[in-house]
């Protein structure tokens, strides 16, 4: 039980310094984060090409190869240059977010003309999702920051619960 409550304050002492980091430098902390991405992207590619490779080279599974070669470049990227992906990152996100309400309007419709009585919580939800997607690409660098904020504030409030559901 002893060692249970240790872990419990570590990692709540560990969540709470990485919000208040992720508060406090935003843009450091979204340089750190893509840069740890980046690192578990050359891993994955490394362990994608490594099965490959010991899987004799079967030529039936080149797309594997290729995929882990692109995953390692991808990687080194992200490492080398965090800051070309911190400018673009946001613009990804914000057209990734357009293409899902999109998808989910389309649903809607569908559910619409299926009778569905959900539908018009579809379509507000999509139409809301849609204008967040808008709301990114219109200010990409500063609602990063602001979603790392947020990010923190949310780690320092769990790590802080910990601490209170451990004492």
């Amino acid at each position: 039980m002893k060692k249970i409550l240790q872990n419990s304050l570590i990692t709540s002492l560990v969540l709470i310094a990485l919000g208040i980091f992720m508060v406090l430098s935003p843009n450091t902390a979204l340089t750190t984060i893509i840069k740890v991405f980046g690192i578990a992207i050359i891993v994955a590619g490394a362990i994608t090409v490594l099965l490959y490779v010991a899987n004799r080279g079967d030529s039936r599974n080149l797309t594997s190869l290729a995929t882990g070669i692109i995953l390692i470049v991808a990687g080194i990227v992200f490492l080398v240059n965090p800051a070309a992906i911190e400018k673009i990152f946001p613009t990804v996100v914000g057209i990734l977010i357009i293409v899902n309400g999109i998808l989910n309007l389309i649903a809607s419709i569908k559910a619409k003309k299926e009778g569905s009585p959900a539908w018009i919580v579809g379509l507000i939800l999509s139409i809301l999702t849609i204008a967040l997607g808008i709301l990114i690409l219109s200010q990409p660098l500063f609602l990063m920051n602001q979603i790392v904020r947020i990010v923190g504030i949310v780690l320092i409030v769990t790590g802080v619960s910990f601490l209170l559901a451990g004492a």
